[in-house]
C-alpha cells in the first residue's frame, strides 16, 4: 500500500474544503462554548432567507447532518405495524430507519434507475405512513421532475408523509429539477431534507435540515431540538450561507467532474454501462466483480464505493473529487480493467 494519503471517492465529499470565512467564523465561537445555543438559533431564519420561496423559521429544522433529521422523522412517524415505501436501489439509511422504528420496509424497483411514479402510487395501502424519495437520485444519479413530483402530490393519499431527500440539489443542471414549495405552502404532507455535506462542503461538521409546513414542523421537530446544532456548526453554517462563490465554484466542480467520469466511463473498455449523473458522482457496471474492482484500488490507494450496500451489486460508483484525483481514478480504472486476468 502505498505512504501517502487515500483518495477518497467513495462518500460523495466535496473536495473542497469551506471558506476561511467559516474557519474563521468557528474559531470565533470557541470563547463562548460556555454558553447554549439560542432557540431558534439564528441558522432556521438565515436558511429562510437563503432559500426565498415565501418560507419563514417555522419552515425550516435543523439538525446533525441529513442523517439525524431522517432519524428524527423515522421517530415521529414510523411505529410497529406501519409500512415505508423505499425505492431500490436506494440510500441504506432509509432501510436501516424503518428497521429500527419495527416498521414494515415495502421496496420498488427503480424503472431503468428512474423513479417509478406509478409503481411508487401503487404500493400504498391503508398502513402506508411514509415513502422516501431522493432527487438527484443516490446512488444513480437520476432526477425526479417537476412533473414527475406533482403527478405524485396529486394522487398521494393524506395518511403517507413524502420525505424527499435533496441533498445533491445544488448539482442538478436539469431546469426540469422538481422542487416542493408550492406543495409546503398548501400543507400538504411533505418533508424536503437539504444538507451543508455536499455543495458547501462541511460533511465533518454535521449539519442538515428540512423544510415543512409547520404544522409538520410541530410532529418531529419541537423546540428543545433545536440544541442539536451546537455553536459551532451554527456559526459555520451561517458564514457558509454567506460564500455564494464558494457555492457557485463547488457546483461547477461536480458537474464538470460529472461530465469528466461519465464521458470517459462511457469510453472505456470493460465498462458495461455508466449512469448519467445530476449529482457529484457517476455510477457505472464494470464486466467483473464490481468488489474486485472496489479492492484493486483500494490496494492502488484510491477508495471508491461497490454498490451491494445500496441493493445494486455489481455496479462501482466514483464520487468527483478535484481534476487530479478523478483523472488519476479513471486512469487506474482503465489500467485494472485493461490488464485484469
Amino acid at each position: 500500500m502505498p505512504e501517502h494519503a487515500p483518495t477518497y471517492l467513495h462518500l460523495n465529499e466535496n473536495p473542497r474544503p469551506p471558506s476561511k470565512d467559516v474557519v474563521n467564523a468557528v474559531l470565533g465561537v470557541l470563547s463562548g462554548l460556555n454558553r447554549y445555543p439560542k432557540v431558534p438559533n439564528r441558522l432556521h431564519g438565515r436558511l429562510a432567507e437563503y432559500l426565498g420561496q415565501g418560507l419563514a423559521v417555522e419552515n425550516i429544522s435543523v439538525g446533525h447532518g441529513g442523517v439525524d433529521v431522517l432519524h428524527q422523522l423515522a421517530v415521529a412517524f414510523l411505529h410497529p405495524g406501519d409500512e415505508a415505501i423505499v425505492p431500490r436501489p436506494n440510500f441504506p439509511v432509509y432501510v436501516n430507519n424503518v428497521a429500527n422504528r419495527g416498521a414494515t420496509l415495502v421496496q420498488v424497483e427503480l424503472n431503468d434507475y428512474r423513479l417509478d411514479m406509478q409503481a411508487l402510487l401503487d404500493a400504498v395501502t391503508p398502513a402506508t405512513r411514509m415513502m422516501y424519495l431522493t432527487s438527484p437520485h443516490n446512488p444513480c444519479g437520476s432526477l425526479t421532475t417537476q412533473d414527475e413530483l406533482d403527478w405524485l402530490m396529486d394522487h398521494l393519499p393524506d395518511h403517507v408523509l413524502l420525505v424527499f431527500d435533496e441533498v445533491y440539489w445544488h448539482f442538478a443542471s436539469d431546469p426540469a429539477q422538481a422542487r416542493v414549495w408550492k406543495h409546503v405552502h398548501a400543507d400538504r404532507n411533505v418533508v424536503v431534507l437539504h444538507s451543508f455535506s455536499k455543495a458547501f462542503g462541511m460533511a465533518g461538521l454535521r449539519l442538515g435540515y428540512a423544510v415543512s409546513s409547520p404544522r409538520i414542523k410541530q410532529k418531529f421537530s419541537p423546540p428543545v431540538s433545536e440544541f442539536r446544532v451546537n455553536l459551532m456548526t451554527e456559526a459555520a453554517g451561517l458564514a457558509a450561507l454567506e460564500d455564494t462563490e464558494g457555492v457557485r465554484e463547488s457546483i461547477r466542480l461536480m458537474q464538470e467532474g460529472c461530465t469528466v467520469l461519465y464521458n470517459a466511463l462511457s469510453g472505456m473498455d470493460g465498462v458495461i454501462r455508466v449512469l448519467p449523473s445530476q449529482a457529484s458522482f457517476v455510477a457505472f457496471r464494470p464486466d467483473c466483480s464490481g468488489k474486485w474492482l472496489e479492492s484493486q484500488l483500494a490496494e492502488r490507494n484510491i477508495l471508491v464505493r461497490e454498490l451491494s450496500g445500496f441493493q445494486m451489486p455489481g455496479w462501482v460508483r466514483i464520487s468527483v473529487g478535484n481534476p487530479g484525483e478523478t483523472e488519476q481514478c479513471l486512469s487506474e480504472v482503465a489500467d485494472i480493467l485493461s490488464n485484469r486476468p
